[in-house]
């Protein structure tokens, strides 16, 4: 799909009349129809949207279309972002959370300060990453706000039904525990690495 869209969007145009691209908003278009066509054929739309984006990056790379939809892609993930965090936050008040329990608490902990954090390291073992950066990234992961994707598969399973009130206190405070630790220190984090970066090229230079 990635490699097809970017074909019309890159290629086509180039070596005929076609229209140009012109506007961000087609990223959502793109995003769209690469999930519904493949959960049409059983496919797991999720990572076919990530998978199809990573294609279409890599198609005709210096194309200065590829920064306009980055910047279309950013502002809207913010928006959504900010959305989902009322929504949220409107559902902790709401007692959200009323069903947590100790053990849950130690078990989001390990999910955040042990589990993630040693997965992400591992995954990055063979990469040139230094160090500095892959302990970083192992830490900070990916915003904790996709899980909710993840716990709506999840309420579609049967067999997890007698347990989703666990798992929805589990995920939500994953979630709330994520927005407060990673975003007061993730400024703080990036300047020291955007510090340590310029020095080891000055000192390189």
């Amino acid at each position: 799909m990635g490699r097809l869209l970017a074909f019309l969007l890159f290629y086509i145009p180039k070596k005929t009349n076609f229209p140009k691209p012109k506007d961000g908003l087609i990223v959502i278009a793109i995003t769209f129809f690469t999930y519904g066509m493949v959960e049409l054929v059983h496919g797991y739309g999720f990572i076919a949207v990530f998978i199809a984006a990573l294609s279409i990056r890599h198609f005709e790379k210096k194309h200065e279309f590829h920064q306009q939809m980055h910047e279309f892609s950013d502002q809207s993930e913010r928006m959504l972002l900010v959305i989902l965090l009322i929504i949220f936050g409107n559902m902790l008040v709401n007692g959200l959370l009323n069903n947590l329990t100790i053990v849950q608490v130690f078990f989001a902990f390990s999910l955040l300060f042990i589990i993630r954090p040693v997965t992400g390291m591992l995954s990055l073992i063979r990469t040139n990453i230094p160090l500095r950066e892959r302990t970083a990234i192992s830490f900070f992961g990916i915003r904790g706000i996709g899980s909710l994707y993840y716990l709506a598969y999840v309420m579609e399973q049967r067999e997890f039904l007698p347990h989703i009130k666990d798992i929805w206190s589990i995920t939500s405070f994953v979630i709330l525990s994520s927005v407060l630790i990673h975003g007061l220190t993730a400024t703080s984090v990036l300047q020291y690495l955007d510090r340590k970066a310029r020095k080891k090229k000055t000192l390189k230079g």
